[in-house]
């Protein structure tokens, strides 16, 4: 039997998390697919694809009225593209890229994925939009069954239609980059984390809970991979508390593991998330985990069996630690900050506690295998 045509749909090849997950889809299922990934523009840092890469070049514009003609040039090109490499499958990520997706109507199958809650909106334009993609659509995916739950009841889609899939890691590689040297000292203990530099990331509730820790424990570092919009004002807020000395901004990395693995604990400080790439990543680099209770992955991650509530105070879950979750990066919450604070002291001072989780590290790390991703995939495709 020949193989299927699989497209892969995805704005750009821009460092971030869906990005990755679209190339590494490609990747996994290239030997049971004849797979493609085609992007509406290349940006400034892209991540290397070893497969046929078609770039449409239609980046995004500025103004209302040009947006929407962008869309229907975006969705012109596509139908185009899957009728010429005869596309049996469609697989978007993103939301600009589902929703030209779903108006790109050929003979394929849609399925559209939904990375976090910023694709969750509630406003009457926006929910009209959302309800056109998913009802166009022939699989909804999303990364966390409490997004698959909110999504389905929000957009009054069919619950057999929306498929939780959880990101894949391919441990074995990461491994190997975990070993890598470093150009800069890293003392202990260290906290480290790793996202772009933006208010969804919570970074000024963490760094708050540094002046905590560090009134505790004077030498601790924490150390912040990545770039962003939030940057610059970050590194102002932490002069602003006397901490410059203690918080330490890496920027970008092109291989963060080779950090995270020579730190003592990974933090992570987020409003809200789809699924937190860098939590699954922290535990391959063997690194133990206090994360804020988010909307949504945390608790999926870092729990054996999934309840849907949330922590009230600090929690000891199955694989790593949760703290109450953040209403914004700018809320004033100086007892959750303190709790977070009080977590990750915990975890660097009771090397028991500590030991006992980095055992179970390497174990919970193998349940987001790219041979899982890929059969869960194909069970999809196949449907």
């Amino acid at each position: 039997m020949a193989k299927k045509n699989l497209l892969i749909l995805v704005a750009n090849t821009g460092i971030g998390g869906q990005e990755r997950v679209a190339i590494n889809t490609a990747g996994i299922l290239k030997e049971d697919y004849n797979t493609m990934l085609a992007i509406f523009n290349r940006q400034e840092h892209n991540y290397d694809f070893d497969g046929t890469l078609i770039n449409l070049e239609l980046p995004p514009v500025q103004g209302e009225f040009e947006k929407i003609m962008n869309v229907f040039r975006r969705v012109r090109a596509l139908k185009k593209l899957k009728r010429e490499y005869k596309i049996d499958v469609t697989m978007s990520f993103g939301t600009s890229a589902n929703l030209v997706n779903a108006l790109a109507k050929t003979s394929d199958k849609k399925i559209v994925s939904v990375r976090g809650y910023g694709s969750l909106t509630k406003s009457p334009w926006g929910k009209m939009i959302s309800r056109l993609v998913y009802g166009r659509a022939d699989v909804v995916i999303t990364v966390a069954k409490k997004l698959s739950e909110d999504l389905a009841a929000l957009y009054d889609i069919p619950a057999a239609k929306v498929k939780t899939v959880y990101n894949p890691y391919d441990l074995t590689e990461l491994s190997d980059l975990a070993g890598h040297p470093v150009p800069i000292e890293i003392g202990s203990p260290t906290i480290v984390s790793v996202g772009r530099m933006q208010k969804v990331k919570g970074y000024r509730h963490l760094i708050n809970a540094m002046a905590h820790v560090i009134a505790f424990i004077p030498q601790a570092k924490l150390l912040l991979i990545g770039t962003g919009d939030e940057a610059a004002a970050l590194q102002k807020y932490t002069e602003k508390l006397g901490l410059i000395d203690n918080v330490l901004f890496a920027g970008f990395q092109p291989n963060p593991y080779s950090y995270e693995a020579k730190c003592d604990l990974y933090a992570l400080s987020s409003i809200n998330e789809g699924f937190p790439n860098t939590l699954v990543e922290a535990l391959a680099c063997g690194l133990p985990i206090v994360a804020a209770d988010c909307r949504t992955g945390p608790r999926e991650i870092l729990m054996e069996h999934y309840e849907n509530r949330t922590a009230e105070g600090i929690e000891y879950a199955d694989y790593g630690v949760l703290v109450p979750p953040f209403v914004s990066d700018e809320s004033h919450e100086p007892e959750k900050d303190k709790l977070f604070a009080e977590a990750i002291i915990e975890m660097l001072t009771n090397r028991k506690r500590c030991s006992r989780y980095k055992e179970k590290l390497a174990e919970r790390a193998g349940t987001f295998s790219f041979k899982a991703y890929r059969e869960k995939m194909i069970e999809i495709i196949e449907a």
